[in-house]
């Protein structure tokens, strides 16, 4: 992970922990981060090693349980933590030759400007690419008046367990749904003046997501309260709505209405991020039909193909499966 955070770049995958990397992959970034332990350990004096080594197996242990691709800086801001402490007491004083001085100089500063390319690069792709569209989806709302809808954020599902689409109550299974994980709704908010999403913390103007997910009884509280709020007019992204509804209102009742795909750098490669999705109720999408097939001439083929496929599933079983 220190080669990570400042040379190396393995994959592509957004969650960087979970790959099953090749053995000589990992051994070619195990010794960048040897190397950066024993320069640690061996020129800088001892007697804070603990201000190093305490965060960092504390980091390691929760690494063990979840790690993505956005924590591996952390790292390399440990080892600059305790570089500082030291060189804020005393100068470094290398007992190395001139020679490898000279190379440890080249190294650091090689180290420095790979993070700087990165985000160049990065920043570049700004301007070319629609790398997250929430300030293009908030655009669409606001060109159709659709932001005091009754709008729903998609949120988060864990499929693990025996709960399916068949079983939508979760009679079978506990809720395996994550209603606190909606970071669609936190990212087009950052466009807006206030929270629309009825079902983002129940409507409330927090601006983040909780990372925290809730047990059943809440989980079930939770989905009672958005229950309540009524069927909603407008997705973002394919929510699984099953669990709150039990009729079949929403089987057919959903168009597609704006589709675009985004993309997630990482480092000097550009996954995409997949498809992002704004889905009208009918009574939406009778009104408004004529404009946005006008506007989005594409939008009649998806028409075609949702009303061949929507005997089979909805828009949310289709994403989530």
């Amino acid at each position: 992970m220190p080669a990570e955070s400042v040379l190396t770049n393995i994959t592509d995958a957004i969650h960087i922990m979970q790959e099953i990397l090749p053995w000589g992959t990992l051994l070619s970034t195990s010794l960048v981060g040897i190397l950066l332990w024993i320069t640690t350990i061996v020129v800088l004096p001892r007697k804070h090693l603990l201000f190093l080594l305490l965060p960092y197996l504390c980091w390691s242990l929760t690494l063990l349980c979840y790690a993505s691709c956005h924590h591996i800086g952390i790292a390399l801001l440990l080892f600059i933590y305790y570089f500082w402490i030291n060189l804020a007491e005393a100068p470094f004083q290398s007992p190395f030759p001139s020679s490898i001085n000279r190379l440890l100089k080249a190294l650091l500063v090689t180290c420095l400007l790979v993070p700087i390319g990165w985000n160049m690069y990065v920043l570049y792709l700004d301007t070319q690419l629609v790398l997250y569209p929430g300030k293009e989806m908030v655009a669409f709302l606001n060109k159709y008046k659709l932001t005091d809808e009754n709008i729903f954020a998609n949120w988060g599902m864990n499929k693990k367990g025996s709960w399916t689409w068949d079983d939508p109550e979760g009679t079978n299974h506990p809720f395996e749904a994550n209603v606190n994980s909606q970071p669609e709704a936190v990212i087009l908010n950052m466009y807006l003046p206030h929270n629309i999403f009825a079902n983002f913390h129940d409507a409330g103007d927090t601006a983040y997501v909780y990372n925290i997910t809730p047990n059943e009884a809440q989980t079930l509280q939770i989905l009672q309260r958005w229950r309540d709020k009524g069927l909603p007019t407008v997705l973002i992204n394919p929510a699984p709505i099953a669990l709150l509804y039990n009729n079949e209102e929403f089987v057919y009742a959903y168009h597609p209405a704006y589709i675009t795909q985004s993309y997630r750098p990482w480092k000097f490669n550009r996954p995409q991020q997949g498809v992002e999705i704004i889905y009208l109720h009918d009574v939406l999408w009778d009104k408004l039909k004529d404009r946005l097939l006008a506007d989005y001439p594409n939008l009649a083929q998806v028409q075609t193909k949702k009303k061949q496929s929507s005997k089979e599933k909805t828009p949310a079983q289709g994403a989530s499966k």
